[in-house]
């Protein structure tokens, strides 16, 4: 059996939303210093790297992290390839013979190179609302995408909130450049945050 990690390291030169605090991981203790052993601070933003975003994240009466179910977040998901498009619309969608009865989808996209460089980039390719309907429409319940935000940039508010009011689970920040076009097992673990609009997470697939 097959592991393929599709998280992304964490670092400080990662690409981050803007405004966003980004990370940072800074070396609070060292057995180098006379103490008894390494501690590490970190400081982070919930939403850098590989994280799920809660539906708190833009609903204010949504769920948050720790209520989404561990059922939801792990079994049999599609890997799409989608390179070459530049939105990923209904018609897209629609077009890519994704198995029936498929209820996770992971898009693969022309973003697995951006996170070789450390500054954001807003031409990434995300869902545009058609997209998003028909996500819901075909009882996705589960939708990944390889940068930032599962949304195209100018879309933001419109595509979360059409996933999210259907408690449809987003997991942005993967890193798909591995696995091809193909049906996989997937695990993907927030961390247990009480009360939070996500977490990050680690994601990883098992080919079937």
């Amino acid at each position: 059996m097959t592991i393929i990690d599709i998280s992304v390291p964490l670092t400080d030169k990662i690409p981050i939303w803007p405004g966003s605090n980004g990370f940072s991981q800074i070396q609070n203790k060292s057995i180098n210093d006379g103490f008894q052993s390494n501690v590490t601070l970190l400081d982070m933003d919930i939403h850098v790297g590989t994280h799920i975003d809660a539906p708190f994240h833009f609903l204010m009466d949504g769920k948050t992290i720790e209520k989404i179910s561990l059922d939801d977040l792990c079994g049999d998901a599609f890997v799409l390839d989608a390179r070459n498009e530049a939105t990923i619309s209904e018609t897209v969608l629609r077009e890519a013979n994704i198995p029936q009865n498929t209820s996770k989808l992971l898009i693969k996209t022309d973003n697995g190179s951006w996170w070789k460089e450390s500054y954001f980039n807003e031409y990434y390719v995300g869902l545009n609302t058609s997209g998003a309907r028909w996500l819901v429409n075909h009882n996705i319940k589960l939708v990944g995408i390889d940068y930032l935000s599962v949304a195209s940039f100018d879309e933001i508010n419109d595509v979360h909130k059409i996933l999210l009011k259907e408690d449809v689970v987003i997991v942005e920040g993967l890193d798909l450049t591995e696995p091809k076009q193909g049906m996989y097992e997937l695990s993907c673990l927030p961390l247990k945050i009480i009360n939070a609009d996500g977490a990050p997470a680690r994601a990883i697939l098992k080919s079937l």
